[in-house]
């Protein structure tokens, strides 16, 4: 069996980051507070919220606890603005096969 490669397209990740930052944010801690919690350096913390550095599983699983943030609230969320764009597709024609350019042509 051949294993397939993945790798998060840009604007996935980038909502992956956005999302920390919000968090972090909202918790109302510092790059420098949640790094001292994790015992990183806040430039790691930079990083992961630029999208420089990435996360693993347990890595997220650190980050969210020091925050105070549930793990699977946390999924639920990104998992609603991944799918964001699809829906926005969805109500713009894509179910009707029909693009915004086909459906402006098609009203010429």
């Amino acid at each position: 069996m051949t294993m397939r490669s993945f790798k998060p397209a840009g604007s996935e990740y980038d909502a992956f980051a956005s999302l920390l930052r919000h968090v972090r944010a909202g918790s109302g801690i510092s790059q420098v507070e949640l790094a001292a919690c994790m015992a990183w350096d806040q430039s790691a913390i930079s990083k992961v919220e630029r999208g420089v550095r990435r996360l693993d599983l347990l890595e997220l699983r650190h980050w969210l606890a020091a925050l105070g943030f549930p793990l699977a609230e946390f999924v639920t969320e990104l998992d609603r603005r991944l799918d964001a764009p699809h829906a926005l597709r969805r109500n713009t024609g894509a179910a009707t096969g029909k693009t915004p350019s086909k459906r402006r042509q098609a009203a010429r």
